[in-house]
This record gives structure tokens, C-alpha cells and sequence, in this order.
């Protein structure tokens, strides 16, 4: 009877000591440089990381491996979130700004010392200007003034959960000096049209500067 005891608290040992050095192992695996995802550690190097949002343009997963309803965080293309080899990354640039590339997609393939996106992701450069759109170099509703946040406990929106405001004016004069008189608002809707009240335009026979 004490010989088997015995026999069975060596190997309940044995089993806690491999437990042991594997939660070891895991913990010392070192996080991905760059990821913002702290509740996963790598794995192993079969894997891709979902890249930061790209400036001045939009990532996108593929229809094939994401129908339409899937809410699941790969395809919501959390940053930081792993996706296995295979796994393919479509992306586009906002109006006035083009790839980089030719390409519009990249894959996460395998390849000696562990799994990478290619083609590289690209990035989006300023195109040319196109003045019949609106007058103005920069993605409509991104705005280039930095203010600071005035309510307390509040929330960011999400990038196309609100739609852009826009305001309308007139020059006073010719002399830049004189200013601009402000007298109405609206809603933009595409890059070329806004939705506003008619009295707004039918009172003003000046064209909005």
C-alpha cells in the first residue's frame, strides 16, 4: 500500500513539474516588437499580426475568409490581433492620396524565419489635387486643427459613425484682411455634395467661399 502511494505522488510530481515548465516556457516567449496586443504572446512563427491602421487609407480583410456578418476580431482587423498563414489584407487609400505600389493586397506567407505580410504592406503618398472636388488637399473630415477634449468621461466616435459637418461663408471684400462672413451649415455626404436648408443658398447670392 505505501509502495503505491509512493508511486503515485511521483508521478503526480512529474506532472506538475512538466506543467511547471511549460507555463515557464510560454511566459518567457518573447511579445512581438510593435504590437499592441498584451494579452497574447507569440506562439510560434507560423504567424502574421494584424499591422496598425494605415495613414490616409483603409485595411480590409477578404471576402472569402470573412462573409459577410462575421464580427470576429480578425476580420474587424484589430491591431495586434494573430491571423495564420494564408491570411489575406486588402487596402486602398482615401480620396487624394495613392499606393505606393501597383498592388492591392498582401498575403501572410511562410518564409524562413517565420511567417511576414507580402508584398510588404504599402503606404499612401499625396496625389495630385484635383480642384473640382473640394477645395482642399486634406481626407475630408480629417481635421488638421489639435483641440483639446472639453467633456469629461467622454467618447471617441468611431471613424464614419457621425457624418461630417461643414460650414458655409462668403469673402466680405476682395482684401483678404476683411475676413469671412459665416452664415450657414450643412452635412457632407460625398466629396462633391452637401445637404443644407434652401434658405441657406436662395439668400445668398454670392458663391460660398
Amino acid at each position: 500500500m505505501d509502495l503505491l502511494f509512493a508511486v503515485s505522488v511521483l508521478v503526480l510530481v512529474g506532472v506538475n513539474v512538466r506543467v511547471l515548465a511549460a507555463l515557464q516556457e510560454v511566459d518567457s516567449t518573447p511579445v512581438s516588437k510593435g504590437v499592441n496586443y498584451p494579452h497574447k504572446r507569440q506562439v510560434g512563427d507560423d504567424l502574421c499580426f494584424i499591422p496598425e491602421s494605415l495613414t490616409n487609407g483603409l485595411y480590409s480583410s477578404h471576402e472569402r475568409r470573412c462573409p459577410p456578418g462575421d464580427n470576429s476580431a480578425s476580420c474587424r482587423l484589430v491591431a495586434g490581433v494573430p491571423v495564420s498563414a494564408g491570411w489575406i489584407i486588402q487596402y486602398r487609400c482615401h480620396p487624394g492620396f495613392r499606393l505606393n505600389t501597383t498592388r492591392v493586397a498582401s498575403i501572410c506567407l511562410q518564409r524562413q524565419g517565420g511567417a511576414k505580410w507580402l508584398p510588404p504592406l504599402p503606404s499612401c503618398l499625396e496625389s495630385s489635387y484635383n480642384s473640382r472636388f473640394l477645395p482642399s488637399r486634406f481626407v475630408c473630415g480629417k481635421s488638421s486643427h489639435h483641440r483639446t477634449k472639453r467633456r469629461v468621461d467622454g467618447k471617441v466616435s468611431s471613424r464614419g459613425e457621425w457624418p461630417w459637418m461643414v460650414i458655409f461663408g462668403h469673402s466680405k471684400s476682395a482684401d483678404p484682411k476683411d475676413g469671412i462672413h459665416w452664415f450657414c451649415a450643412g452635412t457632407l455626404i460625398t466629396t462633391r455634395h452637401i445637404i443644407t436648408a434652401a434658405n441657406c443658398v436662395a439668400a445668398h447670392r454670392r458663391r460660398p467661399a
